[in-house]
């Protein structure tokens, strides 16, 4: 059941009320962390759906579901048919009065064939939408229309569209906004600040920087920090320094930035380390249906250091490499064309045998997941640990910013080997009744070859006027 007439010229006229002040409000108070807009163009309504980026890695600040795969119907007259990807999107239109009113089938749909990544299904059970501005029988080609996405932290994303004559579209076309993401503007939330999240998020790392050697924390889910112990707490460190909850979440760390330590022996002199870039979980192979147990016992092998009543599973696997000499599997990567740069939707990056049998294997769809969700824009900080008097770590001042991270190139670098598996995984009381399992898969590249992942990478400092800010990598 659609608006009435009356309900329609109402609506119409409050969106033609709106300023770009009142739209922050609406969208703070409901709790949004940050705020993009899009001007609509012709092509850009209900059947055609909206074009949001190139490459799903650009729309990390938008919060989605799990990825699924699924083939696609359509070759847009171009004959290049081929898979696609879905992301599910928990959205809400804003309404009158600042009501909220869900969406029921909203989506991501990335077509890697073209490359494009559309927005579709946004009005799909939501009556008081402002379908008038998105159906093409109405005002859907209607060019100078405002998309205004919010995200917040519960991974809602509220909606807001506004006629090209309205005030906030006017007041729109007056501004220039530096801070893009692509064919999105990011609006500042708080009027009363100008400063970036990048700004912001180098201002603190210059604070924590300027601390010096920090006893080893962890910030829980309960909001207290606690001491931390453990191979993974230059990280959580950092992360309870900035307020950052050690949650597990796969989403960017702060303001859209994802952070990752870099362990080195010296902050000052960084040099090269090894950089783990995500740890997925197999999603296929004897891994998954026969259980880790299994695969372990089958391909693992004595730890090397002698201790008792144990197998371990670990070694270096890159594509284009011989099998590993105590597991016997070698690495592949399946449906990607290095020439042309596709891949299809049932491509995977296997570990298997000579005989074939996929001993752990990963698909594009969830190697995407991951991408999407973390690496668009990554700033890698330098980290050096000490032991005594205590676990405690300090951090670089030198930051090097990542920006551009094509799911493309990604799959390039794991086919060139650039990115490899690096697994440590083991099982413990292997003769006992209950053995114990430890899961660790590691996708990891050294940071000199940080460049291949990403369209652009520089280093600034941290805390400005300590040497040179910016460089160029």
């Amino acid at each position: 059941m659609g608006m009435t007439p009356q309900e329609f010229l109402g609506h119409e006229r409050w969106l033609n009320g709106l300023t770009l002040d009142t739209i922050r409000r609406m969208f703070r108070e409901q709790g949004a962390d940050q705020l993009f807009c899009k001007v609509l163009g012709t092509n850009n309504n209900s059947k055609q759906q909206i074009y949001v980026a190139q490459d799903v890695s650009e729309m990390a600040w938008i919060p989605t579901g799990s990825v699924e795969p699924v083939p696609s119907t359509s070759g847009k007259g171009t004959g290049r048919r081929g898979p696609i990807f879905r992301f599910p999107v928990r959205m809400a239109w804003i309404t009158p009065g600042g009501a909220v009113e869900p969406v029921r089938a909203a989506k991501l749909i990335a077509y890697p064939q073209y490359p494009e990544v559309r927005l579709s299904g946004f009005l799909a059970g939501a009556d008081n939408a402002p379908s008038f501005l998105m159906n093409e029988n109405q005002r859907g080609h209607d060019p100078g229309r405002l998309l205004f996405l919010a995200p917040r932290h519960d991974g809602t994303l509220f909606a807001l569209c506004v006629p090209p004559e309205s005030a906030a579209a006017r007041e729109f076309a007056s501004l220039d906004i530096p801070d893009r993401r692509g064919v999105f503007a990011r609006l500042r939330l708080d009027t009363q600040s100008s400063r970036s999240g990048l700004e912001e998020l180098m201002e603190r790392l210059c604070s924590i920087h300027r601390q010096g050697w920090i006893s080893a924390r962890i910030l829980g889910k309960d909001g207290i920090e606690r001491d931390c112990r453990g191979s993974n707490c230059g990280g959580y460190t950092l992360e309870a320094r900035l307020g950052i909850q050690a949650n597990g979440v796969a989403e960017p760390d702060f303001m859209e930035w994802e952070l990752k330590t870099r362990a080195v022996p010296d902050i000052d002199r960084p040099g090269t380390s090894t950089v783990t870039l995500m740890t997925p979980e197999p999603d296929g192979g004897a891994y998954v249906t026969q259980g880790i147990g299994s695969f372990i016992r089958h391909w693992g092998y004595r730890d090397k250091q002698g201790r008792p009543d144990r197998l371990n599973f670990g070694g270096i696997y890159r594509c284009g490499m011989q099998a590993h000499a105590d597991t016997h599997l070698a690495m592949h990567l399946e449906g990607y064309d290095g020439d042309s740069g596709t891949f299809t939707g049932a491509g995977a990056l296997l570990l298997a045998d000579a005989g074939g049998t996929v001993a752990a294997s990963w698909s594009f769809a969830k190697l995407l997941d991951h991408w999407k969700r973390k690496h668009t824009h990554t700033a890698y900080i330098p980290c050096q640990m000490r032991r005594k008097p205590g676990l405690e770590y300090r951090y670089g001042n030198e930051i090097t910013l990542a920006e551009g991270a094509e799911f493309r190139r990604f799959l390039r670098a794991l086919m060139r080997g650039t990115v490899y598996y690096d697994p440590g995984i083991k099982l413990e009381g292997v003769s006992s009744p209950a053995p114990k399992t430890k899961r660790r898969s590691q996708l990891r590249v050294k940071s000199t070859d940080l460049g291949a992942l990403y369209s652009s990478m520089r280093i600034e400092r941290a805390c400005r006027g300590e040497a040179s800010d910016q460089e160029d990598i």
